[in-house]
This record gives structure tokens, C-alpha cells and sequence, in this order.
């Protein structure tokens, strides 16, 4: 089973930093969502493709971590092309319901 990089196992791997120049991990897109930092969906989505390809960058290809990493993506466009059919306009004006 797969589980979440969190900033303690960051450190644990030295080379880590030197691979991957903006590391971002779920506890920290967590902690985001919690505070309300994230003012629209792309950048939520943003924050997750970086996480997805930092994964892929530092993960050799075919292994458990780089294949999770595509399916999360795979699931994320489907989630945000389910959402973004969720727009209603009104008068001009476009909501969005979460």
C-alpha cells in the first residue's frame, strides 16, 4: 500500500531536494484546502499535477509509486471534468458548486 510522503520522509531521503526543486505533498495541499489558501480550483489542481510529476520524476517508471501517480491523474481529470460540468450561468455570471 502506498502512503503519503509527508515532509519527515522527505528528509529521510537526502537526494530527494536535489531531484525535485518544488516538493509538495498531500499533508501540505491538506493543510492548504484547511486554510482556505486555494482561491480557485486550478491552482488546487496545479498544487496536485506538481505533486503527480514530482512523483514521476523522482520514481523510476513502472514502479508502484509512478503507476499510482497516473492513475490518481487519470481520476483527478475525471473529477475536475465532472466538477466543471457543475458551471451554471446566470445573467452573465458563472457559478461553481462544490
Amino acid at each position: 500500500m502506498t502512503r503519503p510522503l509527508t515532509q519527515e520522509k522527505l528528509f529521510q531521503v537526502a537526494y530527494y531536494y536535489d531531484t525535485i526543486k518544488n516538493p509538495v505533498y498531500l499533508n501540505l495541499i491538506r493543510g492548504e484546502l484547511d486554510a482556505q489558501a486555494f482561491s480557485t480550483l486550478d491552482a488546487f489542481a496545479s498544487d496536485i499535477m506538481l505533486m503527480l510529476d514530482n512523483c514521476r520524476t523522482f520514481n523510476q517508471e513502472g514502479t508502484e509509486y509512478f503507476k499510482a501517480a497516473d492513475r490518481l491523474q487519470v481520476r483527478l481529470f475525471h473529477f475536475l471534468l465532472f466538477r466543471l460540468s457543475c458551471f451554471i450561468s446566470v445573467e452573465g455570471s458563472c457559478y461553481f458548486f462544490i
